[in-house]
C-alpha cells in the first residue's frame, strides 16, 4: 500500500526510529535505565530534576510508571469527559485521575484503597496543581 505508515499498535515506527537515533536518547540508553523510563523516553517524556514531562499532554509525574503510557500515550480511554464529572474507582497510581482533569473534566473523583499507589497519585495531582 503505497503512502501508508507501517505502524505497531498505532505508533509510526518512522518516529520511533528516529527518536531512538537521536542523540538525547542514545546518550539516555547508554545509562543505566529501567523499562519503564525506556518507554517514557521512547514515548517523548522528559526527566529533569527527577519529574517527568510530556509536553504533549503538559502533564508532570514523579515516577514512570507503564500505566502512564497506556493511559496517556496509547490513549486508550475514548470517552468524551469535557465539562462532565468522572468517577475513578481503583485510581492506582493516578493516570487515568490526570488523563481526565486535562482532557476537560469537570471534576475528578478518584478512589484507591492501596496506600501506596494513593500516595503516588496523590504526589502527581499535587505536581500538576490539580488537588481541590
Amino acid at each position: 500500500m503505497a503512502g501508508r505508515k507501517s505502524e505497531v499498535y498505532g505508533y509510526d515506527l518512522s518516529k520511533i526510529l528516529n527518536l531512538i537515533t537521536e542523540n538525547s536518547v542514545i546518550s539516555e540508553l547508554n545509562k543505566d535505565k529501567n523499562y519503564s523510563e525506556f518507554l517514557f523516553l521512547l514515548s517523548g517524556w522528559i526527566k529533569e530534576n527527577s519529574i517527568w514531562y510530556s509536553p504533549k499532554f503538559d502533564v508532570k509525574v514523579l515516577h514512570p510508571f507503564t500505566t502512564f503510557i497506556e493511559t496517556f500515550i496509547s490513549e486508550s480511554y475514548e470517552a468524551d469527559v469535557h465539562g462532565k464529572e468522572v468517577i475513578d474507582i481503583g485510581a492506582n497510581v493516578g493516570d487515568t485521575a490526570l488523563y481526565f482533569a486535562i482532557n476537560g473534566a469537570k471534576r475528578v473523583y478518584s478512589f484507591e484503597p492501596l496506600l501506596p499507589a494513593y500516595k503516588e497519585a496523590l504526589g502527581d495531582i499535587n505536581l500538576n496543581n490539580l488537588e481541590k
